[in-house]
């Protein structure tokens, strides 16, 4: 279950706008005066003049999407639009992912996961980068549960996702209200709720036909599981569905680790030294243009719906599936 909330992350954007730069932190005073400190400031703006100078759009926006949070597609409506077809637009915006992403590597070369000193330090320097990219509801999720459950694991406990989720979504809620009524939030909870219950059952289902094992598979597992939960209330709310969109996603994520890790050890050296930096950065045009080559051809692919399901059938979806998750935590819980 560890290691499931773990994976979590990286759909809990599944589909949505990328938030504005300029709204940023906007759902609480304080969060936003963080996130908008001298010092955070600095480093986005030194990023954005670091990747500028390394590469061409939309390869830059990409880059810093996915590292720093940034939202800079407004002027590229048309890719935009691609990513929004393709159903890849979660991952040009910082997400859960990217924070375990950077959680595990602070770990890794700190010490031993297993000191405490060393986890309230990946801790810590984890939220610091939450914060940078903007610390939007699923990132704040995702660090709270992350802390949550490498403390447990530190002490030898058992864990358990649902609580774990919902202990996060009450505790981001009495720091913020708004928050309940936030679309980001909203989809957030729904992919994580669906991937805790359903991404077994999905993994069973389909290893009786593909007897084979890869991290590939693993994404698709956990992509399918993110449905059956989260794909009414998309289709009510955007109106568009790319029954590819699961398969698309496996075929450009293991983009995503390699842009975000190399990308911020880039960007931090080019904090220091600029001219390294853009150097540096340079190579990671080939990653980047794997994922531009690959959705812009799956978006030529008529494989797009049109499909608004209407309030009434949502609803009566949803409380059939409320039914049948209540009978299945007496074992689940």
């Amino acid at each position: 279950m560890v290691i499931l909330c773990l994976r979590i992350s990286i759909f809990c954007q599944y589909s949505l706008e990328c938030p504005a730069k300029d709204k940023q932190g906007s759902g609480n005073g304080l969060i936003y005066n963080w996130v908008n400190s001298k010092i955070f400031r600095h480093i986005r703006e030194v990023s954005v003049s670091t990747v500028d100078n390394a590469l061409y759009s939309p390869h830059s926006e990409l880059a810093l999407g996915m590292i720093v949070g940034l939202d800079l597609f407004d002027h590229l409506p048309i890719f935009s639009q691609v990513l929004r077809n393709t159903g890849t637009i979660h991952v040009v915006v910082v997400s859960g992912y990217n924070i375990n992403l950077v959680f595990n590597l602070i770990i890794k070369l700190v010490g031993s996961p297993y000191k405490k000193r060393n986890i309230l330090i990946a801790s810590f320097m984890t939220l610091g980068y939450s914060l940078l990219s903007g610390f939007e509801p699923p990132v704040i999720r995702a660090w709270i549960m992350g802390f949550i459950l490498i403390f447990i694991k530190y002490y030898g406990l058992r864990a358990n996702a649902l609580y774990i989720l919902l202990f996060a979504a009450i505790l981001i809620i009495i720091i913020s209200p708004s928050f309940l009524f936030n679309l980001s939030f909203q989809l957030s909870f729904l992919a994580t709720l669906s991937l805790i219950y359903f991404s077994e059952d999905v993994k069973t289902l389909i290893t009786r036909f593909i007897k084979y094992e890869s991290s590939i598979l693993d994404d698709l597992y956990s992509s399918l599981s993110v449905q059956v939960i989260l794909w009414p209330f998309l289709s009510y709310k955007f109106g568009l569905i790319n029954p590819l969109s699961p398969f698309i996603n496996c075929l450009i994520l293991w983009t995503v680790p390699i842009s975000t890790i190399l990308g911020g050890l880039f960007l931090i050296i080019g904090l220091i030294w600029q001219p390294l930096g853009v150097l540096l950065f340079r190579s990671l045009y080939i990653p980047l243009d794997i994922f531009v080559t690959l959705t812009e051809f799956f978006d030529k692919i008529p494989t797009k719906l049109l499909l608004k399901i209407p309030l009434g059938i949502v609803i009566i979806y949803y409380i059939f599936i409320s039914l049948y998750l209540l009978r299945r935590s007496r074992h689940f819980l």
